[in-house]
Parts: structure tokens; sequence; C-alpha cells
């Protein structure tokens, strides 16, 4: 995608998109952002990256070694999901 940072955890979405995306969402875990947005895309929605002043947090419980992998696994499967969905 060309969505510079698909993890970030500052998302907005209006009643009805968020009611309708997060209905169809498969994923639990960390991987559920990108899903979230391959579901957005794959209904037509709108998606506007804004920068956000943002300050980092000592103590991150994500390690990329102990959840990439996961991640890695769980967007593949979206893909596959949300491309198999598509009209």
């Amino acid at each position: 995608m060309d969505i510079a940072d698909s993890q970030c955890g500052f998302k907005a979405f209006t009643a009805p998109a968020a009611s309708r995306l997060f209905d169809a969402l498969s994923t639990q875990g960390f991987g559920f952002d990108v899903e979230i947005l391959l579901l957005a895309r794959a209904a037509g929605c709108r998606i506007v990256e804004v920068p956000v002043n943002w300050t980092d947090q000592a103590g991150s419980k994500v390690g990329v070694l102990r959840h990439g992998p996961g991640m890695l696994w769980q967007i593949v499967q979206a893909r596959r999901r949300v491309g198999r969905r598509r009209p």
C-alpha cells in the first residue's frame, strides 16, 4: 500500500465506516491495522494520512523479533481474505 505508517495506532473513522469495517475484521493481533486499511481500501473508503505530534513511550509491549513473524503472517492472511472478497 502507499501508506507511510500502517502500524500507527491513531486512526479515525466515521461511525458507519467503523461499524462496517470492524464487523468485517478477522485479524486478532497486532496485524489488525493492516487488515482495517485493506478493508477500507476495498470498500472504497477515502484514506488520508495526517501528521500528528507523537511522543514515544519507553517500554513498548511490541518486539520486532518476538511479534514480527506473527504480524507478517497475519498480514499475508489478511491480504488473501480481503483479496477474495473483491468483486
